[in-house]
């Protein structure tokens, strides 16, 4: 992450890689299901406009981290859609 994009990989035989501007960012939330829950994990999604794709997630995430994740990149993807938007 940097003040312009979110970038996030997935997988484990092929890897995906998404890049999401964060001036795109319509949403940011958080999931947690059963199995997370009691693991104490979360994972962090990027919901973009003007994509085909749905935007970005951030899987299985220590809580804390999620929630502090969420916070940063609220503030980033506010000030992005200012400066860069």
């Amino acid at each position: 992450m940097d003040d312009r994009h979110l970038v996030t990989t997935s997988g484990v035989l092929t890897t995906t890689t998404e890049v999401v501007p964060l001036a795109k960012v319509q949403s940011l939330r958080l999931t947690s299901g059963p199995w997370q829950q009691r693991l104490r994990l979360a994972t962090l999604h990027a919901d973009t406009a003007g994509r085909r794709l749905p935007g970005a997630a951030a899987h299985h995430r220590d809580v804390n981290e999620a929630e502090a994740l969420l916070v940063e990149l609220s503030g980033r993807a506010r000030t992005a859609r200012r400066v860069h938007g």
